[in-house]
């Protein structure tokens, strides 16, 4: 078979047809891709036809507008637009060449929202338009935003910056102009700091500024900023932070109001402040440098006073007794009229000297009241004695009568109540022409420790109006001043009879009518004696009582460094059947205590060669053989701060000096007393009782006596104040001084109220060295308290002894 050739013609139609169908080909995959590239843009692409519906939509359109594209395929462009901008979408649309133009639309959503658009398009050869809408919705809120903060910022007092993310100036107000002279031109673009601040700029308060920029935090300071000319300024600053939607720095606003008026205000009271305290510092000084004087005037007065009355009382002693014994022989009647009336002037001499001299120790401060035991009748009896008979040779009646309830021995200054006894009486009976005049003593109230007496003085005299009545107690005053010529006086003894009332803890007072008579009265807070004290005839202590039997067959170490105080303490302690050792200081005290340690008590003097009391307790205490052992301070510094200083050293109670054995006695039996004395022998530690810690009347005044009351409040005590130790120790553990302090203050009161004094004041020290951030004396103090804790347990019936 033969082959046809081939027709040229058919071959080039071929060609053709192969050509053409290659370029559609290429063709439909170019406008693929191009297609597939508008897609994917952000921004929507659209194509209209002449009548400017739309004939094309890019997906960007759904997320624009909140539809599908083909919902809007065939519809009208324009009519997505608010109406408001239509007609310049139209001009748009009409005016549009080969050439884009651009224009800034709102778009109206089918949900209601709006978008805003940058609209451009351009006319196609084909017929209609092509173009583009770009979202710029947040960047016009966010110019919208930037105009009002405009506006406000232009029209506010307040100066406003407006910088970049790199600190750079954007813009600022007219105030910020007016205020600086800089222009925004002259400025944009460089740092705030560097152009205002200055020399006397704080540069802590700069450090602070940069590191909340740097950190893109908001801050606020007040600083010292320059004006274009120099001239210095403050204000009060707060820099805002602006972030984008991604959380980016975009700018600083900083808003500063201007404080400088307000600044030199408070430079002027402190100018003004400092000129006062200058001048109050100087009136002080003057005014204590007038006290000074006043005070050391009074005190020279006093010994003055002093040293007169005892140059004069010499003479007059002899004056009284040569009179006395020249009453006592033959005289002619003129004689005795001339010697009686020298006794009486010698008399009254003696008592206007007594009373200046009482009444300048008083101002000075310097009366101190003793504190002795005393008989109350013998102190009635001397007033009878003095004032009885010269009332009943005047033709009066006189009396003294005592409530039944009364107690006799008392201990306080029996002097002093006498002295006011006796004021009070002499001037009834001198102001008294006839009747009489009773004095009575009634019990006035009181407590377990003391009573308050009622001393009256009740005559039938000329008697006192109420303005009078008004100035009686004042210094140097009296009734009547023609009273002074007829009746003499000085004027101090009423004076003298209320600062004695009031330093005896009570008041005085009077009621009068005139014509009719007066009623003078005080009163006095005397301590009751109780069992430990005994009186003989002349009012002297004895010290052999309950309390000293108690103390018989005890063993106590004297610790003390003077060999005259050692004996005292050694013949006292003796003399009620103790065993003494003595040491000289406190090594000596430890080679005793280490050699022979079964003593009952220590009495520990403070300061000593060697080693003193303190560090000796100390030292004693860090021995646990010793952590029970009574030691009491014996010691002449009796302030408030030496006693804390003891019982933070871990000693149990306080004797101060000179020594009054009954209270030594006293204090030993409440520590160490044994119920009997008959138990004398002593075969070791083990044979000690526990010395008692508790007042056991203290609940039972608090609780009516009532025994289940007092038990179930005893073992809340107990419980309460063992968590509260627990609690100190943790506190302490981490260095919670204050902490310790506070607990330490809460126990203490709860202690007193049980009646546990010893407690008490060991946290009283507690509270002390904690106020004072002394740890170690807490440290001691700590360590003393479990086994007061265990005596006062024991004390209060909660638990039963040990050791």
């Amino acid at each position: 078979m033969s082959s046809r050739p081939s027709d040229p013609r058919t071959l080039a139609t071929d060609l053709h047809v192969e050509a053409t169908y290659r370029l559609t080909e290429a063709l439909v995959e170019a406008e693929n891709r191009m297609r597939r590239r508008i897609e994917l843009l952000s921004e929507v692409v659209f194509e209209t036809d002449t009548s400017g519906s739309l004939v094309f939509l890019n997906a960007a359109w759904r997320g624009l507008v909140g539809e599908e594209p083909t919902h809007a395929l065939g519809k009208a462009l324009l009519q997505f637009f608010a109406v408001h901008d239509r007609d310049a979408v139209r001009t748009l649309l009409a005016e549009a060449d080969e050439t884009r133009n651009k224009i800034v639309v709102s778009l109206d959503r089918p949900d209601g929202s709006q978008r805003w658009v940058t609209m451009s398009a351009a006319r196609i050869r084909a017929g209609g338009t092509v173009g583009t809408l770009h979202d710029v919705t947040a960047e016009k809120a966010a110019e919208d935003e930037r105009a009002k903060l405009s506006v406000v910022a232009s029209c506010t007092d307040n100066m406003v910056i407006i910088t970049d993310a790199d600190g750079g100036i954007e813009w600022v107000n007219r105030a910020f102009v007016v205020r600086t002279g800089y222009s925004l031109e002259e400025i944009k673009g460089r740092s705030p700091g560097r152009l205002l601040q200055g020399p006397d700029t704080d540069r802590r308060t700069v450090a602070r500024l940069g590191a909340a920029v740097r950190a893109g935090r908001s801050t606020e300071e007040e600083i010292l900023n320059y004006t274009k000319a120099g001239e210095p300024y403050w204000v009060n600053l707060h820099i805002t932070v602006i972030r984008d939607e991604a959380g980016r720095v975009t700018r600083y606003i900083s808003v500063q109001s201007d404080t400088t008026e307000r600044k030199g205000h408070e430079q002027e009271i402190l100018e003004q402040k400092a000129a006062l305290e200058a001048r109050v510092l100087t009136r002080t000084a003057q005014l204590a440098h007038a006290k000074e004087q006043a005070e050391a005037a009074t005190l020279a007065k006093t010994a003055f006073i002093a040293n007169m009355s005892h140059e004069i009382r010499t003479p007059l002693n002899a004056i009284i007794g040569l009179t006395h014994l020249s009453l006592q022989t033959d005289l002619n009647e003129r004689q005795r009229d001339y010697v009686q009336k020298t006794s009486q002037a010698a008399r009254n001499l003696m008592r206007i000297i007594s009373d200046v001299l009482d009444f300048s120790k008083i101002e000075a401060g310097a009366l101190q009241l003793e504190h002795a035991p005393f008989s109350l009748g013998s102190v009635l009896a001397s007033v009878e004695s003095i004032i009885g008979t010269g009332a009943r040779q005047k033709g009066l009646k006189f009396s003294i009568t005592c409530a039944d309830d009364v107690p006799d021995t008392l201990v306080g200054d029996a002097f002093r109540v006498e002295q006011v006894l006796l004021n009070l009486a002499s001037n009834a009976v001198k102001f008294t022409h006839h009747g009489s005049v009773r004095i009575q003593c009634a019990l006035d109230g009181g407590d377990r420790e003391a009573v308050r007496l009622r001393f009256s003085v009740r005559d039938t005299g000329i008697g006192i109006t109420a303005a009078q009545r008004a100035r009686l107690f004042e210094v140097f005053s009296q009734a009547d001043t023609s009273t002074t010529r007829e009746y003499g006086g000085t004027g101090l003894g009423l004076a003298i009879s209320k600062r004695l009332a009031e330093q005896l803890g009570g008041t005085i007072g009077c009621d009068s009518t005139p014509g009719v008579g007066s009623d003078f009265w005080f009163t006095a807070r005397i301590e009751r004696a109780g069992e430990a004290r005994s009186l003989t005839a002349d009012g002297a202590a004895v010290p052999w009582d309950s309390n000293a039997a108690s103390l018989q067959g005890a063993r106590v170490l004297v610790v003390e460094d003077n060999d005259f105080n050692q004996q005292i303490a050694a013949e006292l302690l003796e003399s009620v059947g103790i065993e003494v050792a003595v040491a000289s200081h406190g090594l000596e005290a430890l080679s005793i205590l280490e050699r022979s340690g079964s003593f009952d008590a220590v009495l520990m003097d403070v300061q000593m060669p060697e080693l003193d009391g303190l560090e000796t307790t100390r030292r004693i205490r860090a021995q646990p053989a010793f952590a029970r052992l009574t030691i009491i301070a014996m010691t002449a510094n009796a302030a408030t701060e030496d006693r804390a200083a003891c019982f933070a050293a871990g000693m149990n109670d306080f004797e101060s000096k000179p020594i009054e054995p009954a209270r030594l006695y006293a204090t030993l039996a409440r520590c160490i007393g044994r119920p009997s004395a008959g138990s004398a022998s002593r075969t070791g530690p083990a044979a000690k009782p526990l010395p008692p810690a508790v007042d056991p009347t203290a609940l039972a005044t608090l609780l009516n006596n009532d025994p289940a009351k007092i038990a179930r409040f005893a073992v809340k005590f107990v419980e309460s104040s063992t968590a509260t130790a627990v609690a100190m120790q943790e506190a302490l553990a981490r260095n919670d001084l204050n902490g310790v302090g506070r607990l330490a203050h809460r126990m203490k009161a709860a202690a007193a109220t049980v009646g546990a004094r010893g407690l008490a004041r060991l946290c009283e020290s507690l509270e002390q060295a904690c106020s004072t951030e002394d740890r170690a004396g807490a440290v001691n103090v700590l360590e003393a308290l479990p086994p007061m804790l265990e005596r006062v347990s024991f004390g209060l019936g909660t638990s039963s002894p040990s050791g």
